[in-house]
Order: C-alpha cells, then structure tokens, then sequence
C-alpha cells in the first residue's frame, strides 16, 4: 500500500480559491488524482524496467487504472523465466543461461525446452528427480511481486508527490480561468 504525501497547504489554498465555483475543487482534485495515477504508474514502470530483466510492455499489461476510486492495481501470475532474459550459452547448446534481475546470469545446466499445445509454443524446464517425468517448469516472480521492492515504492511515492501538487495547481489555474484564449 502506498501513501501519497499531500501538502495540506495546496489543498486549502485550492479550496479557498474555488469557494465561488460550485465542485470546482472536488474536480480540480479529481483531476490531479487521476495524473497523479498515471505519473506512478508510468514511474513503476521505468524502475521496474531499470531494475529487472523485462519489458516494459509486460509489466504494463499487469496494471490497471482506475480512475474513478482512485486505484492503481497490478494483478498476474508468475511468469516464465522466458519472459525475462533467457537465452542459450551457444547454439542447439543444452546450458542455458537467465536472469531476472539487471546484472550477471545465472546457469541453468541440464534445462531442456518442451513444446506444448497445438500453438507450438516451448517452455524451459529442468529435471528435479530420477524419473522421466520429475521435470519442473522454470518460473520467475509475478509482476506485482517485483512492484513491491522498496526502491520502486520509494520512487512512486515520490513522484506522486510532486505530480500532485503541480498538477493541483494547474487544475486550480484551469477553473479560474488564467489559461483562457
């Protein structure tokens, strides 16, 4: 759970302000709530993308916004080892090497590909027993999971701070009407 820092100062000034308008400040503060919203979640993903071995077009598909309560959900399941940096030592080699995070890769020895269902998709898996069929797939952490690091939270709420004090006062001057033709 994130918390967003409000300067109390910012909302009396706009409420003040907008006293002669009528739902002028609940919209005025609507509306930045709602930038505010995109500015953390576009924020979420650059960290993340900083961070870990995943695209940023993954880790967007995971969140959704709603605006209308204000709420910035990431939801998914765990994702293949694929999904992030996986890729042969050489080719038709039977040593694979991954990473989740940013920096060094790790060996996955032994780790075989399976082709399953009639798209052709293949996925990694390595044996864990004796038997021919004692074979695990290789996952990595689920998005939201990865959103959690502290680092990220941090510098969401920090740049949710600062959006929205400026996008405050921006919807202030909107309703007054400073930025009029």
């Amino acid at each position: 759970m994130l918390s967003i820092k409000i300067n109390e100062q910012d909302l009396a000034r706009a409420k003040s302000l907008l006293a002669h308008i009528p739902k002028a400040y609940k919209q005025a503060v609507n509306l930045a709530l709602s930038r505010t919203l995109e500015a953390m979640r576009t924020e979420a993903i650059k960290k993340t993308t900083e961070q870990y071995q995943v695209k940023a077009s993954t880790v967007r598909k995971t969140m959704k916004l709603n605006k209308s309560q204000q709420q910035l959900i990431s939801r998914g399941p765990r994702l293949k080892i694929t999904d992030y940096k996986f890729r042969p030592i050489r080719p038709r080699a039977k040593n694979y090497t991954g990473a989740v995070r940013a920096g060094g890769l790790k060996r996955f020895p032994g780790a075989f590909f399976i082709k399953l269902g009639s798209a052709g998709k293949s996925y990694p898996y390595i044996r864990v027993g004796k038997k021919r069929w004692d074979i695990k797939a290789i996952f990595s952490p689920a998005i939201p999971q990865i959103l959690q690091n502290p680092e990220t939270l941090s510098s969401m709420e920090e740049r949710a701070g600062e959006v929205f004090s400026q996008r405050l006062n921006h919807e202030v001057m909107r309703a007054l009407g400073v930025f009029a033709k």
